[in-house]
């Protein structure tokens, strides 16, 4: 039910209750008349006391609102700070960050001499040694040509 049919209800309700009037009733609605009397000077100090309360309640909650958004201010400028701090430290990345990429590319760079050197390094040697082998078996061939000269009786000198 709703709010408009339940007052219809009670206003038909008073006006059909004298048909059914008994002493209850009467005693009832008399009560009930007085306690909604009230003049007009007290309906005002009434309604005047409510928008005192609700003036306070008004005024108390602009001021948290007020220390609120004070407190908000003061944490803003200090991460407007924070944040110019951050501005400079931008550059100081960029630059390490080119720095250390230099940096690597020259540690590529020597990696790749040092391995260059120790290639050719490599081929050096396996020509000295090829080199070396060769002299060897020439040393050889002349060793056993002067043995061979050696243990031949010589022919010439016997006649």
């Amino acid at each position: 039910m709703d709010f408009d049919k339940k007052s219809e209800d009670y206003r038909r309700n008073l006006e059909f209750g004298h048909l059914f009037s008994d002493v209850d009733t009467r005693a009832r609605q008399a009560d009930h008349r007085e306690m909604n009397d009230m003049t007009r000077d007290e309906l005002h100090a009434h309604l005047e006391n409510q928008n005192l309360k609700v003036d306070a309640r008004l005024r108390d909650f602009t001021q948290s609102m007020a220390d609120s958004m004070m407190g908000i201010n003061h944490r803003l400028d200090l991460i407007e700070k924070d944040i110019s701090s951050v501005k400079g430290i931008k550059g100081v990345v960029i630059t390490t960050a080119i720095a250390s990429t230099l940096a690597i590319a020259g540690v590529l760079i020597g990696v790749l001499g040092y391995g260059a050197s120790t290639y050719d390094t490599g081929r050096e040697t396996t020509l000295l040694i090829q080199e070396a082998r060769q002299q060897s078996i020439e040393n050889r061939q002349l060793l056993e040509q002067i043995r061979s000269q050696q243990t031949a009786p010589p022919a010439a000198s016997q006649q």
